[in-house]
């Protein structure tokens, strides 16, 4: 028994001194937001506005080392699930593990994307960024994407709630209300 003593001793020293040598990892970011239909056509979200029930293809991207969206060197990272049920419906939310977007380089940029294939069919993006509050505007923009300001992006910090915007869709009856005086005329072939 005595002759163990020693080794216990030295094993529980290392494991200590291998804590605290350890680098602290950092909490995961959590990116989330509202996506929601805009009935009356404002571009803010009202509390009885109903939340999108049919399934978005929110994607996350990463900027390039270029660090300019929608270039050959952006890169899809993962797809972001959507809550279709329960309490959290109308909620997007990512919260893999911070392991899987630890910076490349300093001031890595993010931005999410509703592709083509998922986007809701004839529904288009609400008004954009509508009100003063950001909690009930709408970050999608006309692309179908979020990264404010002016696409250039969001950064994760990996100790706290991210926000990549809330996903605004409105109906087609929005665009006779928002574009009134738009007129179609007849194509004419001579």
């Amino acid at each position: 028994m005595h002759r163990n003593k020693p080794l216990i001793l030295i094993a529980l020293t290392l494991l200590t001194l291998a804590a605290l040598t350890s680098p602290a990892r950092a909490a995961s970011p959590q990116i989330q937001g509202w996506a929601w239909i805009d009935t009356n056509c404002d571009g803010i979200r009202q509390d009885g506005e109903p939340p999108t029930l049919e399934l978005f293809a929110i994607y996350l991207y990463r900027f390039g080392a270029d660090r300019q969206p929608f270039t050959t060197d952006d890169r899809q990272v993962r797809y972001i699930a959507l809550y279709q049920s329960g309490p959290n419906i109308g909620i997007y939310r990512d919260d893999t593990d911070s392991a899987m977007v630890l910076p490349d380089f300093p001031n890595e940029r993010y931005r999410l994307s509703i592709l083509q294939g998922g986007r809701p069919a004839g529904y288009l993006p609400t008004l954009y960024r509508q009100g003063s509050d950001p909690a009930r505007w709408s970050s999608l923009q006309r692309n179908w994407t979020t990264g404010d300001p002016d696409n250039g992006g969001f950064a994760l910090d990996l100790n706290s709630t991210v926000s990549g915007g809330n996903i605004g869709i409105a109906p087609p009856s929005c665009v006779a209300l928002w574009y009134p005086h738009h007129v179609a005329l007849p194509l004419l072939v001579h």
